[in-house]
């Protein structure tokens, strides 16, 4: 179990090789995707507007141009009751059950308006409306992602009235529109689109604003603009959106919508009930997977038979990717940079799997997901976990260094880097049977990505949990604000072991320096 350059450069010149730029064929979501899936949906006799207008199963070497609205949904108050909560069984049954009431009755509404739903990401939402389409139709598009959001609002504060509040939680919602685009982001069971680009990511941090309510971009607000005199005369401005989004059919469609999602919610909400009063509702019972993670098998996992264990959890982000889009968006290099990002997203799970047993939870977007864990079937080693979640991170910023060795254009991109470690549950979720969403999500995965943010590109910055954890080694190399600049492979093998590897290679990069801040 360990990381060479030798390994991994052998695996990105592989990863090229299986899809390489000249083959990517980049294609437009209404003039070549929708003609096509129709076609193959009527051929089997599937065909409903809904199911023409899903992006599925999109094969590795296409990319699908999109112009879309893109919803972020923040549960604002699920990690502040994590952190808060005593780290017992009963508190963790109660974190999930709000997950799973909330996705099932998420994806009701995503159905009810016509969206679709492209992950969902611990307490977090990502969908996106991609009909009707034409820049004709942009404003029923908005106007569907605003009564989306209006209603989510809506679900969730009856939701956590019905549960006498052990449930409530303050809603932000980030939406942004405009085009970006979607790809493959998965293989077997984890087969799903992804979508790259500004819109995407813009929705997520206006959700991650840390205020409740509807933040809309100022693109869409700029579409909005012929409406906005609607407020000052005391009228509601979706309603005039509807009224002006096109013919009569169109406004009375959206009506059509509204109620509709409307009857969804008072249907759940009566289901609920109804559970409540029986007792039927999921009840989440725990056991310990046996390091490594790698061996960890979602397929298997139902609220009955969930994982529940210490380990730690890293999330890496390509620092820059969203303006690097932008830029092969404008310049007509599209298949590059997904060829590009294919061959990082590979490299980055094999390096977490092969070379450290860990367990790649999900991509989103530019971002990677990981848990590793170290020890055996009666406990967890929490200083070998965190010294090999050390090596693994030095390890991920190494195959980087590689990758932009070998790969044109993605000299200016970084990669940021939040470790963090704690008890946590890994399952799998939701009210749609084989849809159920991959759910590895607590304290430590939360505040993980969050200290991914406060770093730079060439940052590793590691959580309290992580620093309590670790052996006398790492504490010395996270002395200060627990940020560590270039921490490649061997810098971390030189830190913990107080070694240098056998095989250090071109890519040992600078000294480590911690950063005392």
């Amino acid at each position: 179990m360990s990381w060479t350059e030798e390994k991994s450069r052998e695996r990105i010149r592989r990863f090229q090789n299986n899809v390489p730029e000249t083959d990517i064929q980049v294609e437009e979501f209404e003039r070549d995707y929708m003609p096509r899936r129709r076609e193959a949906l009527a051929k089997a006799m599937m065909l409903t507007e809904a199911s023409a207008a899903a992006i599925v199963d999109i094969p590795r070497n296409r990319a699908v141009l999109t112009d879309g609205v893109h919803v972020y949904v923040e549960l604002m108050d699920f990690s502040t009751q994590l952190s808060s909560e005593r780290d017992t069984e009963a508190a963790y049954r109660r974190a999930l059950t709000f997950l799973h009431l909330y996705y099932g009755g998420s994806d009701r509404l995503i159905e009810a308006f016509g969206l679709q739903r492209v992950d969902f990401h611990g307490a977090r939402l990502h969908a996106v409306v991609l009909t009707p389409t034409g820049a004709d139709n942009a404003l029923e598009r908005i106007g569907r992602a605003v009564a989306f959001a209006r209603t989510i609002i809506a679900m969730v504060a009856r939701m956590g009235g019905r549960f006498n509040g052990r449930y409530e939680t303050r809603v932000a919602i980030g939406i942004d529109a405009g085009r970006a685009v979607a790809i493959n982001s998965g293989r077997g069971d984890e087969h799903e689109p992804l979508f790259i680009g500004r819109p995407a990511n813009h929705a997520a941090h206006l959700a991650a604003c840390g205020l409740p309510g509807i933040h809309l971009s100022e693109r869409v607000r700029r579409a909005l603009a012929p409406l906005s005199f609607t407020a000052a005369q005391g009228l509601d401005p979706f309603e005039d959106l509807v009224r002006r989004s096109g013919s009569t059919r169109a406004a009375g469609g959206f009506r059509t919508l509204q109620e509709a999602a409307d009857d969804e919610i008072a249907k759940y909400d009566v289901e609920l009930a109804v559970a409540e009063s029986q007792g039927s509702l999921p009840v989440f019972n725990f056991h310990q997977h046996t390091p490594p993670l790698k061996t960890l098998d979602f397929k298997l996992l139902v609220p009955s038979r969930s994982v529940l264990m210490a380990m730690a959890a890293l999330f890496a982000d390509l620092d820059g990717f969203t303006d690097y889009v932008d830029v092969s968006l404008a310049s007509g290099r599209v298949n590059q940079a997904v060829a590009n990002l294919h061959v990082m997203r590979g490299e980055f799970a094999a390096t977490v799997r092969e070379d450290f047993d860990g367990r790649k939870v999900r991509f989103i977007g530019d971002c990677l997901k990981a848990v590793v864990a170290e020890g055996d079937a009666s406990a967890v080693d929490p200083t070998k976990t965190i010294d090999t979640a050390f090596l693994l991170a030095g390890a991920l910023r190494s195959s980087f260094l590689l990758c932009k060795a070998e790969l044109p254009g993605i000299e200016d991109l970084g990669l940021a880097i939040g470790v963090d470690y704690g008890t946590t549950p890994a399952c799998r979720i939701g009210l749609r049977g084989a849809s159920g969403v991959r759910c590895v999500t607590s304290a430590a995965t939360c505040e993980s990505e969050r200290l991914q943010r406060t770093c730079d590109g060439r940052g590793t910055v590691f959580g309290e949990g992580a620093f309590d954890a670790a052996g006398l080694a790492v504490r010395q190399a996270l002395r200060g604000s627990r940020t560590v600049s270039n921490l490649t492979y061997p810098n971390a093998v030189r830190l913990v072991k107080g070694v240098a590897p056998a095989n250090i290679g071109s890519i040992a990069g600078p000294l480590v320096q911690a950063h005392n801040r």
